[in-house]
């Protein structure tokens, strides 16, 4: 492989992408690529959770806590395929809706970091929120957080739609949203499994 392919899951609280996220991992390990994945950062940074919804500083270290395990994982020779839980876009989302929220400006640069970075995934998969409901398990906020976001999720995906790599998994059920990303990921590798996977889907 000429340079390592880095997939990536972008959606609200509680659409399925830890679930997605393991599911296509496994068949991904199954299908004989060598991959590393980048699970979801907000539960092992220093930050206490209360302090994400009024702390930009907070936001802002979770993003480059993002930036900086993606990297690690680019650089592995071990390492074909990247698989990230969340995009740098999600974290920028939740930097932008805490620095409203608090009455503070947002760090134009790093608008600009994530605006390049967005070029450097291979696929974005947008999981919308369609009716799935919040589980509270004391990082994801409460539901009117996610009502909040909810809007700006939809902007953003119409904005990464100019980078070409975003791709809207259109499954009510997180059953169905594993199985078309993971064939999907398959047949955007080559896989010799993605046309099986991709049967099954029809």
């Amino acid at each position: 492989m000429a340079r390592i392919s880095k997939f990536s899951l972008f959606g609200n609280s509680c659409v399925g992408k830890t679930t997605v996220m393991h599911y296509a991992f496994s068949e991904l390990k199954l299908a004989k690529h060598r991959v590393g994945a980048v699970a979801d950062l907000a539960r092992r940074v220093v930050f206490p959770p209360n302090m994400f919804d009024k702390s930009p500083e907070a936001r802002l270290h979770v993003l480059f806590a993002q930036l900086a395990s993606e990297t690690e994982l680019v650089v592995r020779k071990d390492v074909e395929v990247l698989l990230s839980e969340r995009c740098v876009l999600d974290w920028w989302l939740h930097y932008q809706w805490t620095c409203r929220s608090i009455g503070v400006p947002m760090n134009k640069s790093v608008e600009s970091l994530v605006g390049e970075w967005l070029g450097t995934y291979s696929v974005i998969y947008y999981l919308p929120e369609d009716e799935i409901e919040l589980v509270d398990d004391g990082y994801r906020g409460p539901n009117s957080l996610r009502q909040a976001l909810s809007p700006m999720y939809k902007a953003a995906a119409e904005y990464s739609k100019s980078f070409g790599n975003i791709v809207l998994v259109d499954a009510r059920s997180f059953e169905d949203r594993c199985t078309f990303v993971a064939a999907h990921m398959l047949k955007t590798l080559g896989s010799s499994a993605a046309q099986e996977k991709t049967d099954a889907l029809t």
